[in-house]
């Protein structure tokens, strides 16, 4: 196993503009497998909330996703918080209807305001093939996000 401080894209489709920077990497040396070490991840998934909530372009479909889970809502939360059905919920979540501005407005006043959940779903795969990334999360003494 060989070891090492670089940079890898966020794990999860919701987020694939965004590039974790100073984290543990582990690769294995016989079958080249790559493994992540994300340190604070409850402060990392508060960063990247509080950047999406406040960024000035619209929400796209994992970004909706991304906050709903930070939030802890399930999809049924989220359509009864929004007064809409799971369906629309899912629909604004797959891309197949975009969110309506004011549940967008109301979605990122929620995650200012509102305290998140203590434990976050570990995502199941590593993305594999590098994308462009617009943020950076970067570890040093604490989680910074950059717009790159």
């Amino acid at each position: 196993m060989r070891q090492e401080i670089g940079s890898h894209p966020y794990i999860g489709d919701e987020l694939p503009n965004v590039l974790l920077v100073g984290v543990k990497l582990r690769t294995c040396t016989e079958c080249g497998a790559t493994s992540v070490g994300i340190p604070k991840l409850a402060k990392l998934h508060r960063v990247l909330a509080m950047s999406i909530a406040k960024s000035p372009h619209r929400l796209t479909s994992g970004e909706i996703r991304f906050l709903r889970k930070y939030l802890g809502w399930s999809g049924q939360d989220s359509a009864r918080h929004f007064g809409v059905t799971p369906e629309t919920v899912s629909r604004w979540e797959n891309d197949a209807k975009p969110m309506g501005a004011t549940a967008e407005r109301l979605l990122r006043l929620t995650v200012l305001t509102v305290d998140p959940v203590d434990e976050y779903p570990i995502p199941d795969q590593l993305k594999k093939r590098p994308r462009q990334h617009q943020l950076k999360a970067s570890l040093a003494s604490d989680w910074r996000v950059d717009v790159a």
